[in-house]
């Protein structure tokens, strides 16, 4: 004994075409079945709901015995990224980034990056940050980094990277 295949309904296709009164002929055959599902359960006659098919009460009668599978959106991934929860969402990306001309101003533009610094510290998410950045630049030097990440300058994180590369491991 074989099982009939399965029919999916996309219930945002029905949605529209009832909302919209679009044709509902254009829909798929399971898409209308269930659309005569819901016109039903809206109190519509099988008459009724026939004439707007254009198909006779009796296969709108039959199609109301027939249960699809409904489609349903998927459920949003529940993703742990950090991204999300960082502060630096909330502020002009501009700040972390200081311009080209002040390259020269301060000690690795100390004086841009002290609003930058300051949104860090706050930062639930500092840490995993920094070691985004670090494993993003590996043991370039300071010259090939850019921008405030986790709290750090590119001369900070360049000179963390060599401490780093000379610890012994235990």
């Amino acid at each position: 004994m074989t099982t009939a295949p399965e029919e999916i309904v996309d219930m945002l296709a029905v949605d529209r075409a009832l909302r919209n009164n679009t044709p509902l002929t254009d829909l798929e055959l399971p898409e209308q079945r269930y659309a005569a599902r819901l016109l039903t359960e809206d109190g519509e006659t099988a008459s009724a709901i026939a004439k707007r098919f254009g198909v006779t009460s009796r296969t709108i009668v039959r199609w109301r015995g027939q249960t699809p599978t409904v489609s349903r959106p998927a459920e949003p991934k529940q993703t742990d990224d950090w991204t999300e929860r960082a502060l630096c969402r909330e502020v002009d990306a501009a700040l972390f980034f200081p311009p080209d001309d002040a390259d020269d101003i301060g000690n690795n533009n100390t004086v841009f990056y002290n609003e930058a610094r300051a949104v860090c510290i706050r930062c639930p998410v500092r840490d995993l940050c920094l070691e985004a950045a670090m494993a993003r630049e590996g043991n370039v030097s300071h010259h090939l980094r850019a921008g405030m990440w986790g709290g750090l300058s590119p001369n900070q994180r360049a000179a963390l990277a060599k401490a780093r590369s000379t610890e012994v491991p235990a």
